[in-house]
C-alpha cells in the first residue's frame, strides 16, 4: 500500500495541467480525512468488519486522478490506477453514477455497483462536500444546479438516487 506523500506525488503527476489542480488537491485532502474518520468510527465499533481506514483514505486521495475527463473520468481513474500498479485501490474508486449512465445506454454493467464497504464509504464521502461539508441531500441538490444543461448526467442521477440514499443508511447505521 502506498503513503500518502506517494499517492499526492502521483495525482499531481496527473492533474497538474488541469485549471482546477489546486481545488482538486484540497478537494482530495479534505475529503479523504472525512472518508477516513468515517472508515476509524466503523474499524472501531465493527472490528470484524472488512475494512482498512488507511486504504479509504489513500483512494480517496487518487479517485479524481483524471478529472480532466468528463463523466468517464471515474473509469479512466481505475485505467491509471492499474497501469500503475495500485488495482487494490482502483476496485474501490468507482464512486458516483457511473452505472447508470451506462443503464441509460440499456448496458447493465453491474461491475460499477459497489462491492465493499470501502467503495460505499468512498461514495458517501464524496457527496458530503462541494466548497464545504454538505449533506448528502444538499449536494444532489447542487448536482442537479450545475447539470441542469446534461440531461443524461440528470437522469442517471435521478436513477441514483435511491441507492445513494441506502449507501448514506447502511454507513450511519454502522458509525
Amino acid at each position: 500500500m502506498i503513503n500518502k506523500r506517494s499517492a499526492l506525488s502521483l495525482l499531481h503527476k496527473h492533474t497538474k495541467h488541469l485549471p482546477n489542480a489546486d481545488w482538486l488537491k484540497r478537494h482530495v485532502i479534505w475529503v479523504s480525512e472525512i472518508a477516513f474518520e468515517i472508515a476509524k468510527k466503523i474499524k472501531k465499533k465493527h472490528p470484524r468488519l472488512k475494512i482498512h481506514p488507511h486504504k479509504v483514505k489513500i483512494a480517496w486521495l487518487l479517485h479524481d486522478i483524471w478529472k480532466a475527463k468528463d463523466w468517464d473520468h471515474e473509469l479512466n481513474s481505475v485505467k491509471i490506477l492499474k497501469k500503475e500498479w495500485l488495482s487494490e485501490i482502483a476496485d474501490i474508486i468507482i464512486h458516483s453514477f457511473v452505472y447508470e449512465l451506462f443503464l441509460l445506454e440499456w448496458k447493465e454493467k453491474k461491475e460499477y455497483l459497489p462491492k465493499t464497504l470501502e467503495n460505499k464509504i468512498i461514495i458517501y464521502a464524496d457527496y458530503l462536500f462541494n466548497d464545504e461539508k454538505v449533506t448528502l441531500k444538499e449536494r444532489i441538490r447542487e448536482i442537479r444546479e450545475r447539470k441542469k444543461d446534461e440531461p443524461k448526467r440528470i437522469a442517471a442521477l435521478k436513477l441514483a438516487e435511491s441507492r445513494l440514499y441506502d449507501i448514506e443508511k447502511e454507513i450511519k447505521s454502522l458509525m
